[in-house]
């Protein structure tokens, strides 16, 4: 059955061979330069309306520019009296600060906080998991760092350029860097109307 070929199938391979047979070649070197000439008329119509569209869009993106422009200039002063309030502000609740884990000035127009933010790290614990000890690691069907653990108890070693020493050691820790040192971090929240 699959030897004999159904009707339907010898008019699909003819109907296939006739497209085939009817489709346009190039067959010498004059049909090459002609379709390069082809070529090279679409490329001056897609540069056309290249232009077109430049062209139109042109006089809307000289207001964009100078919208941009002036934003940037006006923006520039309110940044920099920002800056001034935020230095006074941070002048007077600094030292209040400094004598406290957090600190909080709730004000009707806004609150002021410092707020103690953990050390960051990167780790690595596939390093981790050949140098830690065993106390260090938890055990499942797999190895795992107890990651919590072990920052805790490095959170108060030396660290030099993002690398943590080991205070016994001298030895800089495998498998693990500080990517941001422990900080204060320093907050405004305005209070919002209700409308």
């Amino acid at each position: 059955m699959d030897q004999i070929k159904s009707q339907e199938q010898l008019e699909l391979e003819q109907a296939m061979q006739l497209a085939t047979d009817d489709r346009f070649t190039l067959t010498d070197d004059g049909d090459v330069t002609w379709a390069l000439g082809k070529l090279e008329e679409i490329e001056e119509k897609r540069l056309n309306n290249q232009k077109i569209v430049e062209e139109a869009i042109y006089p809307h993106q000289l207001k964009i520019n100078q919208a941009k422009e002036w934003l940037a200039k006006t923006n520039q002063k309110l940044n920099e009296s920002r800056d001034y309030y935020i230095g006074l502000i941070r002048e007077y609740t600094d030292p209040k600060q400094a004598k406290k884990q957090t600190y909080k000035l709730p004000t009707p127009n806004g609150n002021i906080s410092y707020a103690k933010k953990q050390a960051e790290y990167k780790h690595d614990d596939k390093k981790l998991l050949e140098v830690l000890p065993d106390e260090f690691i938890k055990t499942e069907t797999i190895k795992k760092v107890k990651w919590g653990e072990y920052k805790k108890h490095i959170k108060d070693y030396p660290v030099k350029d993002g690398k943590i020493i080991d205070p016994e050691t001298g030895e800089m820790l495998q498998g693990v860097e500080q990517t941001k040192p422990a900080r204060r971090e320093f907050t405004i929240k305005p209070v919002k109307e209700d409308k």
